[in-house]
């Protein structure tokens, strides 16, 4: 096969992958309530610490 016919061969290859048949997928999530969440970061002899608070979203 000549470089030719390889990057042809290619080239069609790319475009049946680009123009696969695709399905839309419906998930139905629950909502739920937003929650407070306290995440900490201590360490050991060290002056320095972290604490993050922040509330929870739905994902969509």
């Amino acid at each position: 096969m000549t470089i030719k016919s390889i990057k042809s061969l290619l080239i069609a290859a790319l475009a049946l992958a680009c123009a696969s048949c695709e399905k839309v997928i419906d998930v139905d999530l629950n909502s739920a309530a937003p929650r407070t969440v306290i995440e900490a970061n201590l360490k050991e002899g060290d002056q320095q610490f972290q604490v993050l608070v922040y509330q929870t979203k739905d994902y969509f």
